[in-house]
């Protein structure tokens, strides 16, 4: 055989066994998609939208022209944010999903589904209510279409953002009309009916959505803060053991816990809470509520020094904190500095009152969500005890549904004012001025 019949044979074998390569390498990333897709739809089926995402993100590396996948991605991202209270904020989802929605326009994903997905994003992430957007949305809804129940779960979002609960709760019960065994459905009806007083209700949605779920943990978290609300310490301690397993980083998880076994008398509770101070980033949401704790702690500890730094702490996050104000009194008391004692004793019966003006504004809420004097009076509430987060999502709860309401109006113009806000506090004045 001559030397170029061999090397005629040799680079065809070379050619077979690359093209065989080539084969192997296009059927495996095949069915590396395809685990990709099926772990995402998975976890979709679990209402886990962050590991769905993550594995999105694989499938796109093999396939990343792919419309359907983006707009499932896009949705991912956004459906995430559903459990930011438990899990934590994720600033980059926001981001994500709108870079995802885009791809997905840009590749031909149909333009009604586009515009679904937008409009929902839009009413999440607006500053104000958008009407146009809920427009569009109820509209789909009405016909009934293949992604009713997303849009549901979307304008449900929406609406406990915007405080429209009578509106989340019609949604949440035609949600669950149509899928019984929606789990978010459970835990957003479950806390809304705790929310308005509705308890026996409350705990039988959380109790179904773990029922259905076992490990649903956001169902379980919330179920056992009820208990323990409740003081219902012992009924508590079970589905924390099983939380503490299972989600052992988990902030909230970590504070209710410590939080329980204080209660339930454990000699290491008070360290466990020590280590979440240490580990909590500044202004975590819960952080109060950690300090307060731990005040309390070491008052029965019979340490009235290091009980008064936790209560200032608190008081430097929120001045007027019921509980840290008393935890501050009971260590000045402790400390023989009455004439403080007495200051801080003076604010914490104006608070107490303050506060009682809230909880009956709640109850009456609670059967007339709708009413906007009481919307008012709850946010003039919070104004009075330095919380303005809360003061602001219901004053301006006001405004989304009566633009004109003068007495609000009037009392965001003073807060802006006194806060240096002066673009808000002349918008006010302006919108007062116009008022008929």
């Amino acid at each position: 055989m001559s030397r170029q019949l061999k090397c005629g044979f040799v680079t065809l074998a070379i050619l077979i066994g690359a093209g065989a390569a080539w084969k192997f390498h296009v059927a495996s990333a095949a069915r590396r998609a395809d685990e990709f897709w099926a772990l995402a739809d998975d976890a979709c089926r679990r209402f886990d939208f962050r590991e769905a995402h993550r594995h999105l993100v694989g499938y796109l590396q093999l396939r990343p022209t792919e419309a359907e996948a983006h707009l499932q991605a896009a949705r991912c991202a956004r459906r995430a944010e559903f459990l930011e209270d438990y899990e934590g904020h994720d600033p980059e989802l926001q981001q994500v999903a709108s870079r995802h929605l885009s791809e997905a326009e840009r590749l031909g994903a149909p333009r009604e589904t586009a515009a679904v997905e937008r409009a929902l994003a839009d009413m999440r992430h607006g500053a104000r209510f958008s009407f146009n957007s809920e427009r569009l949305l109820v509209e789909r809804v009405r016909q009934l279409t293949p992604d009713t129940p997303l849009i549901l779960e979307g304008l449900i979002h929406a609406y406990l953002r915007h405080l429209y609960f009578e509106k989340a709760l019609a949604c949440e019960d035609a949600l669950l009309r149509m899928q019984p065994g929606n789990l978010q459905g459970l835990l957003w009806r479950g806390r809304m009916r705790a929310l308005l007083r509705q308890k026996p209700s409350a705990y039988e949605d959380l109790e179904s959505a773990l029922r259905l779920a076992p490990d649903f943990h956001p169902a379980r978290y919330y179920l056992a803060e009820m208990l323990a609300a409740e003081n219902r310490y012992l009924e508590a301690e079970p589905h924390l053991k099983v939380l503490i397993e299972h989600s052992a980083k988990n902030l909230l998880v970590r504070l209710l816990w410590a939080r329980c076994r204080i209660e339930l008398g454990h000699d290491s509770a008070g360290a466990e809470l020590d280590a979440w101070l240490q580990d909590a980033p500044p202004h975590h949401p819960r952080i109060i509520e950690a300090l307060d704790a731990a005040a309390r702690v070491a008052l029965y500890s019979s340490q009235p020094e290091k009980a008064e730094g936790y209560a200032r702490r608190a008081l430097a996050e929120l001045p007027l904190d019921k509980q840290a104000l008393n935890n501050l009194l009971r260590s000045l008391n402790w400390q023989g500095r009455k004439q403080e004692a007495q200051e801080v004793e003076t604010q914490l019966a104006q608070v107490i009152k303050d506060l009682a003006i809230v909880a009956r504004v709640w109850d009456r809420l609670a059967k007339d969500s709708t009413n906007l004097e009481l919307r008012y009076e709850l946010g003039s509430a919070y104004l009075r005890l330095a919380r303005p987060g809360d003061a602001l999502v219901w004053l301006n709860s006001v405004l989304d549904r009566e633009p004109e309401h003068r007495a609000t109006l009037r009392l965001l113009g003073s807060y802006y004012e006194k806060c240096g806000q002066r673009a808000l506090a002349a918008e006010m004045r302006q919108r007062l001025a116009e008022c008929p």
